[in-house]
């Protein structure tokens, strides 16, 4: 028996505002219209035309009112992510635990109190859990589950990585590889985009873990290494260039000449990339190491 625990963020695409209520408020259940409050800084930044037609619409500037196909639209997409992302969970916990379903679903966050959300989730979810519950004061229980963390944050020594990360690097070509190219030293084709991951989706990734893969300099006369790190979507992806595969850049760490001549003037020795996901401040750390005798030329994080 097992439970999931959700965080429902609300959607990111909505007016906001000081004066503006978490959601709007429905009117007319006849109709099931909504009235959304229009902040007045938005008010002001609108043309004279605009303005206009807002009126013409609805005699009303102050507040937006929206049928209830356009709110269906609105949240459409946010819906339908919170609950491919249960039903994700809920599978992945079924294969590692085994068993039969889920006893209990738990929706927390701002978004968790919509009526219309609840429903698309208990039918996504069906065969697969028991129930589904939102607690009283759903909207407050991240933060105080945040402020329990930060008072001790041995109450969580492991979580599962929500995507695959790795390097682009280089390696020997291979029949319908991308990213060919002609090897001068070593006299051989190579291709520049293979992907080295590093933690897989889903992986449980635990407090001291740390993953090191080794490496060496492409050419004896590299000034500087750029270590390009990559967000994937997809366990089984092969090459960065690969753009069916959801491939996602992120901030390249560079290894200067100057770190690098260490490894670079010693060929018996290798450069070693040091990878260390860790749970309480995740970041990720490029080392320049020679493997002959361990001395760290370059740490980059």
């Amino acid at each position: 028996m097992f439970k999931a625990f959700g965080y429902v963020s609300p959607p990111t695409h909505l007016p906001s505002g000081s004066h503006t209520p978490s959601y709007p408020a429905c009117h007319n259940r006849g109709t099931m219209t909504c009235r959304v409050p229009i902040p007045r800084d938005l008010i002001a930044l609108m043309t004279r035309d605009q303005k206009a037609s807002l009126w013409q619409r609805q005699s009303e500037i102050s507040e937006l009112e929206l049928s209830s196909a356009e709110m269906r639209a609105i949240f459409k997409e946010p819906v339908e992510e919170v609950c491919r992302l249960a039903v994700r969970q809920l599978n992945a916990a079924r294969r590692i635990e085994g068993g039969g379903p889920c006893s209990m679903v738990l929706l927390v966050g701002g978004f968790a109190r919509s009526s219309y959300l609840g429903t698309k989730v208990r039918a996504a979810v069906r065969g697969l859990a028991d129930k589904v519950v939102v607690p009283r004061g759903c909207h407050i229980a991240v933060m105080a589950g945040a402020v329990q963390y930060g008072f001790n944050p041995a109450l969580i020594h492991a979580r599962r990585s929500r995507m695959a990360y790795g390097v682009k690097t280089c390696a020997q070509w291979t029949e319908g590889a991308p990213g060919k190219f002609w090897h001068r030293e070593k006299c051989d084709y190579m291709t520049d985009c293979k992907f080295q991951c590093y933690v897989k989706k889903d992986e449980l990734v635990a407090d001291d873990q740390e993953v090191v893969h080794y490496f060496e300099p492409l050419y004896k006369t590299l000034k500087q290494v750029d270590v390009k790190l990559f967000a994937c979507d997809d366990n089984a992806v092969e090459f960065v260039e690969d753009g069916t595969m959801g491939m996602q850049p992120l901030t390249p760490i560079p290894l200067t000449a100057r770190d690098l001549q260490h490894c670079l003037h010693e060929p018996a020795k290798r450069m070693a990339l040091d990878v260390s996901p860790r749970l309480r401040q995740t970041w990720v750390v490029a080392s320049g190491t020679c493997s002959g005798d361990g001395s760290t030329a370059a740490t980059c994080t």
